[in-house]
């Protein structure tokens, strides 16, 4: 039976490439030139028992300080080449199985040996590859030993890469005969009598030296069950298609996205030989050139965002509570779409999408129709294509070819190469020049806008029957906290316009990288901090997109102590009709909410008490205050869950803030704050949402900025409890014990140990 174990856990590491002798002798080149060729670290007999030991995800670049003499276009982060190596067993009841190991992405390029063997070479970061090790591995008392090569020489974005393994890797068992990889595809069309029927496309393996003849069954919540005889030649991939009338199932949507699942059976002799287990998700997408984007028949603007799949110090290597805490994140801001700017994303964020209800532009990293860049966009959609929130494959973002006769080709044999492997999304590409001419524009089902505001009506007027989007949008840049647009113009010009299915602003979160210069070494265009903390951008994008009642004042505290008598700008940001602030119960006016508005007051500065009150119909519907305070007076220590699982995967955040005498939150004041921890928790980064912050992600110790810096940690394998202690010169430190709580583990390959090194060194030596 399959068995899909998490292979995270006791990676050696070790940074920049090594230098290793060659021997001059003629049986080394001899041997050096057979099937188990590889040197160095390659190697299995390698002495790596002095390297880092890891666990993944992992981006090694993120760990240095930043470096001026680098580029901003990286964040001026340094990268370098890097050797991973993992030591695993296979027993002898697996021998005879198809042994594959998937990783889910590796920056930037890599090369992948198993036991000497060459078997990969991967020239996309941002893609999921799989390396079938069958043939090349060990079975029983001989350990196997994994090597990646990880060459960061070359790079795809103009942004914060990151360095390494990065993204999960999973070891994959299956039967000889079995289901492959992204193997199932589930396509529910919605009759024109209301009705669904469901079309699966699944493709069985059979990587046995005989011809075998199979069950194949795939069965359906709801819909039922249908059962297919297949004759699979040796060493052969066939597709087996089976349909399902599904009647009138429960709709995947933005309020109720439900997921269906389908579970595909082989079976041979009546012997089970594999099972697979597919999410999918019944609902109607439609695009209109005149009225936009409808999902189950009902029309919907697009609030969305693009985003880059990295956060402050963590750098590349998210934890995935870490992406559930994003996304969730921008929905409870009103965001209801995502593009995945951009490259393919990591597969748990679109599972989460699934399962949150937020809609996706999934983006191919390369433009072009060569071997290589098609099997990097076939690997995408056979991935993804089974996700109910993506809603549309764009083939790249603004290319310079995006204006040529060349480009159209390129872009046509794109379309043509991927509609056959997804036939019911649209193909799209994010242009930002040349959109008023058909180069490329004709050729794709949706005309993706990246900027270009005020072409809008031009473009429709040319391309009346292509529908629109605004693929990336931004706005003006005004002082660090405000950030982006002044007054909402961008939501405006697509909200107005029944034609533009929506918008996708640019970005989301601050990421390292595209800096302009140093000394800054973040983008400064997030809606939210680069550390996943709102800012005042956050909660006007809330007042334009979202649906709970809430109130927030802006500046974030009211300690202006010498400016006695000086006007100090309040903004209130609410989803109410109107808003009145007070001071010190004395009422400054009522005003009228604009969505799209930043809704101010001129406000003579005195101590006191700043209260904005939000009203609807009339009625009061919430509230906010800031305070003058007094002096710092003991650090605040406030973790973002209660507990943590010894799993060796979940996270926690801790924020560090002061507070006066009273517990007041001190926020003015930007002291330096060093953490201790204490369990069996690993520090994976500290940081705050300062875009000058130069230490490296590790070292715990902060300045707060706007009132507050973070500490991340992850758990280890063993139940008990971590103590973190929070400390700054002059005051009471801040203690907090958070329990770590036994459970039960994700099945994962278990990590080799060897206790006497020799003992170690002398085994792979004898095996090879």
């Amino acid at each position: 039976m399959r068995e899909k174990l998490l292979m995270d856990y006791g990676w050696k590491f070790h940074p920049d490439d090594l230098k290793y002798p060659e021997p001059v002798n003629f049986s080394h080149y001899y041997n050096r030139t057979k099937a188990e060729s590889g040197k160095g670290p390659a190697n299995p007999c390698f002495y790596d028992l002095d390297w880092q030991e890891v666990d993944l995800p992992h981006d090694y670049a993120v760990e240095s300080a930043p470096d001026p003499s680098y580029t901003n276009a990286l964040g001026f982060m340094r990268r370098q080449n890097a050797w991973y190596r993992r030591l695993f067993s296979l027993s002898p009841e697996d021998e005879g199985k198809r042994i594959c190991l998937q990783f889910d992405g590796v920056a930037t390029h890599c090369t992948v040996w198993v036991n000497g063997q060459l078997l990969m070479r991967n020239f996309c970061g941002y893609t999921s590859f799989t390396v079938d090790i069958t043939d090349a591995a060990n079975y029983g008392e001989l350990l196997n030993l994994v090597a990646v090569y990880v060459d960061t020489s070359e790079f795809e974005g103009w942004w914060y890469e990151g360095a390494g393994i990065y993204r999960h890797v999973w070891m994959i068992k299956t039967a000889d005969v079995s289901v492959g990889e992204w193997g199932t595809f589930v396509k529910p069309v919605r009759k024109e009598d209301g009705s669904w029927e469901v079309e699966t496309e699944t493709r069985l393996r059979n990587d046995s030296l005989r011809e075998r003849t199979v069950k194949l069954t795939t069965a359906l919540d709801g819909p039922g069950m249908a059962s297919s005889e297949v004759t699979l030649p040796a060493k052969e991939t066939v597709t087996v298609r089976q349909t399902f009338c599904a009647g009138n199932p429960r709709l995947w949507s933005l309020e109720d996205p439900y997921l269906y699942q389908a579970v595909s059976s082989v079976e041979e002799n009546g012997r089970l030989l594999d099972r697979t287990e597919t999410e999918f998700g019944f609902r109607e997408i439609r695009f209109s050139a005149e009225e936009g984007f409808f999902l189950n028949g009902k029309p919907v603007k697009l609030k969305g965002v693009c985003s880059h799949e990295d956060q402050g110090n963590l750098g590349t290597a998210l934890p995935d509570d870490i992406r559930r805490q994003r996304l969730a994140m921008i929905k409870s801001m009103g965001c209801n779409a995502l593009r995945c700017s951009h490259n393919p994303p990591a597969p748990e964020t679109l599972s989460l999408c699934d399962r949150l209800g937020i809609l996706v532009m999934d983006e191919n990293r390369w433009f072009g129709s060569s071997a290589e860049v098609l099997g990097e966009l076939e690997s995408m959609i056979r991935r993804d294509r089974n996700h109910p929130c993506i809603i549309m494959w764009s083939m790249a973002n603004e290319e310079a070819l995006q204006t040529t006769a060349k480009g159209r080709r390129i872009l046509n044999s794109m379309r043509v190469f991927a509609r056959k492997l997804d036939d019911t999304r649209p193909i799209m590409m994010a242009m930002d020049n040349g959109l008023l001419s058909d180069a490329t524009t004709t050729s794709a089902d949706v005309i993706g806008i990246n900027y270009n505001e005020g072409l809008y009506d031009s473009i429709h007027s040319m391309f009346p029957n292509q529908p629109m989007v605004a693929s990336e949008i931004g706005g003006k840049i005004l002082e660090y906290g405000v950030m982006g647009d002044a007054s909402g113009e961008d939501w405006e010009a697509v909200n107005t316009r029944p034609f533009m299915m929506g918008m996708f602003k640019w970005v989301a979160f601050g990421y390292r990288g595209e800096s302009r210069g140093w000394p800054r070494i973040y983008s400064r265009s997030g809606i939210i901090e680069m550390n996943a903390r709102p800012k005042e951008n956050t909660w006007f994008y809330k007042q334009m997109w979202g649906e709970q009642e809430f109130t927030k004042i802006y500046p974030i505290h009211w300690n202006w102590q010498g400016k006695e008598g000086e006007t100090i700008p309040v903004r209130v940001y609410t989803a109410g009709e109107e808003t009145e602030l007070f001071l010190n119960g004395v009422s400054l006016g009522r005003l009228t909410v604009n969505p799209t508005r930043r809704t101010t007051w001129q406000v003579p500065y005195r101590e006191g008490v700043l209260t904005a009150v939000s009203y609807r119909s009339g009625r009061a519907v919430s509230e906010d205050s800031v305070m003058t305070t007094e002096a710092p007076a003991r650090v605040r220590l406030t973790p973002d869950r209660d507990a943590l699982h010894a799993d060796r995967r979940s996270v926690v955040t801790f924020d560090a803030s002061l507070e006066d005498g009273k517990g007041r939150p001190v926020l003015w004041e930007n002291a330096c704050v060093e953490f201790e921890v204490e369990g069996p928790a690993v520090l994976l980064a500290a940081g705050n949402s300062d875009p000058y912050e130069h230490l490296g992600a590790r070292v715990p110790r902060r300045k707060l900025h706007n009132g507050s810096c973070q500490l991340i940690l992850r758990a280890g394998s063993t139940a008990g409890a971590v103590k973190v202690t929070a400390s700054c010169k002059g005051l009471e430190p801040a203690e907090y014990t958070l329990p770590i709580l036994p459970c039960e583990r994700e099945p994962h390959v278990p990590v080799e140990i060897e206790t006497d090194a020799l003992t170690y060194f002398a085994r792979m030596t004898e095996q090879n």
